[in-house]
Order: C-alpha cells, then structure tokens, then sequence
C-alpha cells in the first residue's frame, strides 16, 4: 500500500492593494509627528532644568550625561547580575 499525499486545495494569494500599503504607512507618520509635537516642549523643559542645575559648562554637561548612563546601567544591569 503506497501513501499518496492529499492534494490540498490551493489558498487565494493576499495581493496588497496601494490603500493596504499606504494607510498603515501614514498612520506611522501621523503618529510620529504627534509624537514630535509632544515631545519637544518637555524636551526643552528638561534641557532648561539640567541647565540651571549644571551651567553652562560643556565638560560638566557631558560628565553628568555618562553620570546619567552609567546609573541606567547599574538600574537596569543590576538584577540581570543577581
């Protein structure tokens, strides 16, 4: 007795159409300027404070962003070393 596979009736393709393409891919961007809107306000604001707390010194600026990396990393690496 030899098995012969059973022919599977064949799926219809998914053809994206220009508007399946299109509408995703705008709604992204939309999103992403909403995003920009938002953002640059507190961007600003959290600039302005850092500024005020450190001057206007760019050394000091730039040892407080590595100061600022460095405690994401013991944050965020701490309990993955445990």
């Amino acid at each position: 007795m030899s098995l012969s596979p059973i022919p599977l009736p064949a799926r219809p393709t998914k053809v994206l159409t220009p508007h399946r393409v299109t509408l995703p891919r705008s709604m992204i961007s939309l999103t992403e300027l909403v995003y920009l809107a938002c953002l640059w306000p507190i961007w600003r604001e959290f600039g302005w404070q850092i500024f005020k707390t450190l001057g206007a010194d760019r050394r000091v600026k730039r040892s407080y962003a590595w100061f600022q990396v460095l405690i994401c990393v013991l944050k965020f690496g701490a309990p993955f070393l445990l």
